[in-house]
């Protein structure tokens, strides 16, 4: 397992199934590439040996990964200033309005992305209600507080690392899924965490690309590009949910499918929590 962690809590992460994502992965691959990087737990244990590319269509996500890679420092002397600042605060009502003030300066900074929004961003993504950044029909970050008592954002060794990995033949894009895998060829390794499929109960159709939720015809679109991946030659790995739609498209096919038992704490209704069930699927033995 990977010394370095990752920077942000993401909803749908992989670190409690990473051994058996490392246990899945080919042996031998040329090139990774990862089009939904999300929180990044699975890019920074997968033991590639070539380059990396790594895509998410989150503009907050690519700028704070940017941000790590050029300017690790003075995002971490941010960091630990917000740090202190919160810690400081005696009463819980006092953090809470330090988080609504924060929250409040980070939307002032729409479309602009910087340092500056990325700790930002990190700060309340750690002291909101679960990791869970929503957002409203304006595009305004609006995540819920989370009344942590003390908080620990500011890891100068973990972001260094983190930071080095990054500059080491990774390219870093905020594009579409699809448009990410264009240059992809034989012999590559695609990890694929795409939106799961609506019908999961674990998981909420969490809207891709800040304007709407997937659709049908979306899933079938990235099952169709799924398909092309494995005519190509290329290596894939895809998690998704243990739903309808995906045992129906998958019944008969020459692909592997997992099933995989694993506990879901972060979601808005406690029912979709506990120990639920997710698939991965791949391509080769």
């Amino acid at each position: 397992m990977s010394n370095i962690s990752p920077i942000i809590k993401w909803v749908g992460g992989k670190r409690r199934i990473m051994e058996r994502i490392l246990k899945l992965t080919p042996k031998t691959f040329n090139n990774y590439y990862e089009p939904f990087i999300g929180g990044g737990s699975v890019f920074l244990n997968i033991p590639y040996r070539k380059k990396a590319f790594i895509n998410d269509y989150n503009q907050d996500l690519i700028n704070i990964y940017m941000c790590i890679k050029n300017d690790c420092n003075i995002l971490y002397r941010k960091l630990k200033k917000i740090e202190k600042i919160y810690n400081d605060i005696q009463d819980i009502t006092g953090k809470n309005e330090y988080f609504k003030r924060n929250r409040e300066k980070m939307n002032n900074l729409k479309n602009k992305m910087c340092c500056e929004r990325a700790a930002l961003y990190i700060f309340l993504n750690k002291t909101c209600f679960n990791g869970i950044m929503t957002e409203n029909l304006k595009g305004e970050i609006k995540p819920s507080f989370g009344f942590h008592e003390k908080i620990h954002i500011a890891n100068k060794n973990n972001i260094q690392n983190f930071s080095e990995k990054l500059k080491s033949s990774v390219y870093i894009t905020n594009i579409d899924y699809k448009e990410s895998l264009t240059k992809v060829k034989k012999g590559d390794f695609v990890y694929l965490d795409p939106p799961y499929v609506p019908d999961d109960i674990t998981n909420h159709n969490y809207k891709y690309n800040g304007s709407k939720s997937w659709k049908l015809e979306d899933f079938n679109m990235f099952f169709e590009l799924v398909d092309n991946l494995d005519r190509k030659g290329v290596y894939f790995m895809m998690s998704n949910s243990y739903s309808k739609l995906i045992r129906s498209y998958y019944k008969k096919t020459k692909y592997n499918i997992y099933k995989i038992p694993i506990s879901r704490n972060i979601s808005v209704k406690s029912s979709t929590r506990g120990i639920k069930n997710e698939v991965i699927i791949t391509n080769y033995k």
